[in-house]
């Protein structure tokens, strides 16, 4: 799956379910399930505003390229709810920063147009007070998580914010991660 949506030169919309990763698997399946039933036209729609800030293909810079931000946007969308503080999340103080710090690793900043696209978008991210839980309080606020709850596991990268995702699923009462695995290759 890695770089599966930067295959085309140009920035346009990449429509793929055959390789998914655990970011692409989520917004290909809540773009799916917003879509009109059996309307491509209406998944294409939705994906397009799922994974571009605005909703608009304007470059490499306006792809949503941090989790975090995903997030923000379709919080604002009315799309989903970030209930992290309300189960007893504790501030996440991280300067979120990875692509740009590392043109090496994203050929495409070194536009300066894409380049200064990205910095705005972690200003954006970086002005936002985030939450998260820590690893050893999840067992006791584990009963407030809901089927079909987005989960988002933080980065211990610096400067990255999250570094896998999934949807919680509950099996024999416990909650699940449902998610794809690129390194696992399913």
């Amino acid at each position: 799956m890695n770089g599966c949506l930067d295959r085309s030169a140009e920035e346009c919309l990449a429509v793929n379910l055959c390789e998914l990763d655990c970011w692409t698997f989520m917004e290909n399946s809540l773009a799916i399930a917003l879509a009109e039933p059996g309307d491509f036209q209406s998944y294409k729609a939705h994906l397009q505003e799922l994974r571009y800030w605005g909703g608009n293909v304007n470059g490499y810079g306006s792809r949503i390229h941090y989790f975090t931000g995903w997030l923000l946007q379709n919080e604002k969308r009315g799309i989903l709810q970030d209930l992290t503080e309300e189960m007893g999340g504790i501030p996440y103080r991280k300067k979120i920063g990875y692509i740009s710090a590392r043109p090496a690793k994203y050929p495409k900043i070194k536009n300066s147009d894409n380049l200064r696209a990205i910095r705005m978008a972690e200003r954006r991210i970086n002005a936002h007070q985030w939450f998260y839980i820590p690893q050893a309080r999840i067992a006791k606020m584990e009963h407030l998580i809901q089927e079909g709850d987005i989960v988002s596991l933080t980065a211990w990268k610096p400067e990255l914010d999250i570094a896998h995702q999934g949807f919680a699923v509950k099996i024999n009462g416990r909650i699940h991660l449902m998610h794809a695995s690129s390194l696992g290759k399913k």
